[in-house]
C-alpha cells in the first residue's frame, strides 16, 4: 500500500476517533444538562424562602421592646424577595409557650417591627421566632429561631424565682461513614456525633474495639461533640465503641458493619483546591463501573459529568463554587443516589464593608455621624440594604454566635441544631477541622435529591403563599346542624366603610378575603340563608399557628452585666418618680353612683384568686380553648380533661356567663376574660365548688349593647390577627444648649437602631445618632444582603474618647 493509502487508513481512523470523543462530549454534555434542568425545575416549582432576624440587642429587661428586622431571601440564590406577603414574630417564653405574636407585612419592602416583654415576665432564657406560612410546608425545622435574655431589675423590685432543670447524664453517640456505607477492607473517614439528654454537645472520648476486645483505634470529640477517626475494617465482623463522658460514665455503642460492593465519595480541601476521590470496597476494587458526578450547592447544579475512570481523583478549583454548603452526589447508571457527600465551601465571595466615623473623639451628647461603603471584592460598589444597631459595650456582649453571614451560609441549610454557627468562620485551624467534622454529621435538608432527579418534582403540599387576609368558617343549621349550602355571610368592619360578603359551599364552608387590616380590628360577621333566614349559626374557624419544639430551643448561656443593670433600675425609678410628679391633683366632678350587688363571679377579678384579662388573650392570641386555660397558673389541660392546683383530681366547675355550662359549646375567640378561684377558698360559694370554679365572661355577655346578640347565633364578633402598625425606633437629638443641658438622664443601652438604612449606586450610606451621658465603648452591628445575594456584615467595636 502506498503512502497516500497508509495517510488515508490514519486520517479516517483520527476522524472516527474524534467522531467517537464528539459523541462521548455530547453524551456527558446531555446528561449534564439534563440534570441541571431538573434541578431548575424544582426550584421554579417550588421556590423557598429563607428569613433571618436581627434584635437591636440581646438582653432585655421586663416593661422592654425588642427591635427587630426579618430579612427574607431566597432560599437558593439568597437575593432579597417578597415572596410571602406576611412574617410572623413571636416571643417565646422560658416555659416554652408563645408570650406574644406578631405579623407584619412589608413597609417599603423591609419586614420589621417590634415586641414588648411583658412587664410580669419572669427572668430566663426566651427566644424570638421568625417564619411564615409557606415555611410550613417543610415543618419547624426551617423556621429562624434567635435566643435572648431577659433579666430582672434587682434591688428594690420583686425579682421571679429562677428556677434551674436538671438533666439527666445520660448521653448518645452515633457514627456517620464518609459517603454513607463504611466499605470493607479499605480506610475510610468516620464521623463522630454526641449528644447528651437534652440534645446539647456532649464531650466524649472513646476506643474501637473488635470481637476479641482488641483495640482497633482511639477516637474523641473536637468541637460541639464532633470528631472524626480514620478505620480499615473486615467485613462479617462486628464492632463496638466505648466511651466515657466528662462524668466518667461509661457506654458502649453498636459501630456500623463494614460491607461489600461499597463505593463512596471522599472530598477534602488541599489549599483551593477540592480532591474528590472514590473510596471502593475491596470486592469493588477492580471493578469499573460508569458513575456520574454532581455538585450543587442550595439546588443550583455547579458541576453534572461522568466520573473519568482512568483518573482516581478529580480537582475542582474553589472560585468555581460559591460560598455555602456543597452536596456531592455519586449516581450509577439510573441516576439513583450511591453515595452522599457534604463540603463547606468559603470563598471571599461575600459584601466587603467598612465604617467609618466622623471624628475620632466625642463628648457627652455629640453627634456621631457614620459612612458605610459595601463592595465586593474587586472594589465594585454593591447596592442593597442593611439593618444597624449600636450599643453600650459597659452594659452588654453582642451576640457572635449567630450572624446572618452563618445562618444564610451554613446553618440555614444542614438538618439539626448547629450550636454557635460563627465559630466555623474564625479561620483558623480548629474551626477548620471541626467544620469538616459538621459535613460529615450533618445532612443537606432542602429539596429530595431521588425525586428531583427521577424527574418527579416536589411541590407545596399544604400552606400556599399566603398573599392577603382571610376568615375561614362554616355555617349550618340550627335543629339539624346540617351544613348551610348558599348562605351570604357578610362581615363589617369596625373601623373604616369596609363591607365584605360571600357565600357558602356545600358544606356550608365559606372564605371571607381580598382585604387587609392591622392588628385589634373588630369584625363583625352575619350569617343568612339564600332565603334571608337567621335561624342557622356561625362558626370562624381560628387560625392554626405551629407548636413550639422545645427540641429547637437550644440556650447558650450568657450574662447580664451590672452596668446594664443599673441602667435598667435606674430608668424604672425616673419613670417613677416622673410619674408621681406629674400626676397632679385629679377632681372627678359627677354624682356617686352607688355600686350595685353582684355576683362574686364576675369576671373582672374583683373577687377571683387570678384573672386573665382582655388584654393580655388578646396580646397571646389562643386558638382553642384548651390553651386559653393552659394561661391560667396550676391549670392541666389533657384529652378534654381539667384540673386546678390543690384541686382532688376532679375537674372544676365552669361558669358562661353565670350558668353552668360545657367549654365544647364555646368559641376560644368569645372569650372576654376568665376568673379562677382555687380550692379550697373556692368552697365557701356553694356546693361542688370544692375543686375550683372556672368564671368564663363572654364578649357578647360582658357588653350591655351587644346582650341581646347572644342569642343570635347566626351573628359572631371576631378580632382577627392584623398586621403590625409600623413605629419608630426613639433616637434623642441634642442640637441646642438647651437640649445638652436637659436634666433628663440619658440612659439608652441601645443608642441607635435603623431596620432599613439604603445603600447608593455608588455603595455607600450614612446615618448619624447621639451618644449617651457615660463614657463607654459602643459596638456597631450591621447586618444585610446586597441585591444580587451577598451578605453584609460587620462588628465594629469602637472606644470614644469622652471629654
Amino acid at each position: 500500500m502506498g503512502k497516500s493509502g497508509r495517510l488515508g487508513i490514519s486520517g479516517l481512523f483520527l476522524a472516527l476517533i474524534f467522531l467517537l470523543l464528539g459523541s462521548i462530549q455530547n453524551t456527558v454534555a446531555a446528561i449534564s444538562d439534563s440534570i441541571a434542568t431538573k434541578y431548575q425545575l424544582q426550584l421554579e416549582l417550588y421556590p423557598q424562602e429563607k428569613l433571618y432576624l436581627q434584635t437591636d440587642r440581646p438582653v432585655y429587661m421586663p416593661g422592654d421592646r425588642i427591635w427587630f428586622r426579618v430579612h427574607q431571601v431566597d432560599a437558593a440564590t439568597h437575593c432579597p424577595v417578597l415572596l410571602s406577603r406576611y412574617v410572623y414574630a413571636e416571643l417565646i417564653g422560658s416555659e416554652d409557650t408563645v408570650v406574644m405574636r406578631v405579623k407584619l407585612r412589608p413597609f417599603e419592602n423591609v419586614f420589621s417591627g417590634y415586641i414588648d416583654v411583658p412587664k410580669e415576665a419572669s427572668s430566663g432564657k426566651y427566644h424570638v421566632r421568625a417564619y411564615t406560612n409557606y415555611m410550613r410546608n417543610w415543618g419547624s425545622d426551617y423556621f429562624f429561631i434567635r435566643e435572648i435574655t431577659v433579666g430582672t431589675l434587682g434591688a428594690g423590685v420583686k425579682e421571679e424565682e429562677n428556677t434551674t432543670t436538671v438533666f439527666s447524664k445520660d448521653y448518645d453517640v452515633s457514627f456517620f461513614p464518609e459517603g454513607g456505607d463504611l466499605p470493607a477492607g479499605v480506610l475510610t473517614h468516620v464521623g463522630v456525633k454526641a449528644l447528651n439528654s437534652d440534645g446539647r454537645a456532649e464531650k466524649v472520648k472513646g476506643v474501637l474495639l473488635d470481637e476479641c476486645g482488641d483495640t482497633v483505634t482511639h477516637f474523641e470529640t473536637i468541637h460541639a461533640g464532633m470528631g472524626v477517626m480514620g478505620v480499615q475494617l473486615e467485613a462479617g465482623k462486628k464492632y463496638v465503641a466505648e466511651c466515657r463522658n466528662e462524668e466518667r460514665i461509661v457506654k458502649r455503642f453498636s459501630f456500623p458493619s463494614a460491607k461489600q460492593g461499597i463505593c463512596n465519595i471522599q472530598a477534602r480541601w488541599m489549599r483551593d483546591k477540592l480532591v474528590v476521590s472514590l473510596t471502593k470496597s475491596d470486592d469493588l476494587a477492580s471493578v469499573t463501573e460508569d458513575y456520574t458526578l454532581v455538585i450543587h450547592s442550595r439546588g443550583i447544579v455547579q458541576y453534572a459529568g461522568k466520573w473519568d475512570n482512568s483518573h482516581s481523583v478529580l480537582l475542582f478549583e474553589k472560585h468555581q463554587f460559591p460560598s455555602g454548603v456543597l452536596q456531592l452526589l455519586l449516581l450509577n447508571e439510573r441516576l439513583e443516589s450511591v453515595s452522599e457527600r457534604l463540603v463547606f465551601c468559603r470563598n471571599d465571595d461575600q459584601a466587603e464593608i467598612s465604617f467609618s466615623t466622623d471624628r475620632a473623639s466625642y463628648n457627652v451628647r455629640d453627634r456621631i455621624q457614620s459612612v458605610v461603603e459595601v463592595s465586593d471584592g474587586k472594589g465594585n460598589p454593591l447596592s442593597g440594604s442593611f439593618s444597624v444597631s449600636v450599643t453600650d459595650r459597659k452594659d452588654l456582649m453582642p451576640d457572635t454566635t449567630l450572624t446572618i453571614r452563618s445562618y444564610l451560609l451554613l446553618s440555614s441549610d444542614l438538618r439539626g441544631y448547629i450550636e454557635k454557627p460563627e465559630f466555623y468562620f474564625s479561620c483558623n485551624l480548629l474551626s477548620e477541622r471541626a467544620l469538616d467534622c459538621l459535613m460529615l454529621t450533618q445532612g443537606w435538608r432542602r429539596y429530595d435529591n431521588m425525586k428531583v432527579l427521577a424527574g418527579k418534582p416536589e411541590r407545596p403540599s399544604e400552606y400556599q403563599l399566603e398573599l392577603g387576609q382571610y376568615i375561614d368558617g362554616q355555617v349550618k343549621e340550627l335543629l339539624l346542624n346540617r351544613p348551610v349550602r348558599k348562605a351570604k355571610v357578610t362581615a363589617l368592619a369596625a373601623k373604616g366603610a369596609f363591607v365584605r360578603d360571600t357565600v357558602t359551599d356545600r358544606e356550608g364552608r365559606f372564605r371571607l378575603e381580598g382585604f387587609e387590616f392591622p392588628d385589634s380590628v373588630r369584625f363583625l360577621l352575619t350569617a343568612l340563608t339564600a332565603r334571608g333566614g337567621d335561624q342557622v349559626g356561625i362558626r370562624v374557624i381560628p387560625p392554626n399557628f405551629p407548636e413550639v419544639d422545645k427540641t429547637k430551643l437550644q440556650t447558650n448561656g450568657g450574662e447580664i452585666l451590672a452596668s446594664y443593670r443599673r441602667k435598667a433600675y435606674q430608668r424604672y425609678f425616673n419613670d417613677s418618680v416622673m410619674w408621681n410628679l406629674q400626676l397632679g391633683e385629679v377632681v372627678i366632678e359627677a354624682d356617686r353612683k352607688e355600686k350595685p350587688s353582684r355576683n362574686p363571679f364576675s369576671g373582672n377579678g374583683e373577687w377571683g384568686d387570678f384573672v386573665l384579662k382582655p388584654d393580655y388573650i388578646k396580646r397571646f392570641k389562643p386558638s382553642t380553648m384548651g390553651d386559653l386555660l393552659r394561661l391560667i397558673p396550676g391549670c392541666k389541660v389533657t384529652d378534654g380533661s381539667i384540673s386546678l392546683s390543690r384541686a382532688l383530681g376532679e375537674s372544676p366547675i365552669i361558669l358562661i356567663d353565670g350558668f353552668e355550662g360545657s367549654l365544647n359549646s364555646l368559641n376560644v375567640l368569645d372569650v372576654e376574660s376568665v376568673e379562677v378561684i382555687y380550692p379550697p377558698r373556692s368552697n365557701i360559694y356553694g356546693l361542688n365548688t370544692q375543686n375550683g370554679v372556672i368564671y368564663i365572661l363572654t364578649k357578647l355577655y360582658s357588653d350591655s349593647e351587644n346582650k341581646p346578640n347572644k342569642t343570635s347565633p347566626n351573628i359572631c364578633e371576631l378580632f382577627p390577627l392584623g398586621f403590625q402598625r409600623p413605629a419608630e425606633f426613639y433616637s434623642p437629638v441634642y442640637e441646642t444648649k438647651e437640649q445638652k443641658a436637659s436634666e433628663v438622664q440619658d440612659l439608652r443601652t441601645t443608642l441607635y437602631w435603623n431596620p432599613n438604612v439604603i445603600l447608593s449606586e455608588q455603595g455607600k450610606a450614612e446615618f448619624s445618632f447621639y451618644t449617651a451621658d457615660e463614657a463607654s465603648s459602643y459596638t456597631v452591628l450591621i447586618e444585610g444582603v446586597t441585591s444580587d445575594g451577598r451578605t453584609i456584615y460587620l462588628r465594629k467595636d469602637v472606644k470614644y474618647g469622652f471629654a
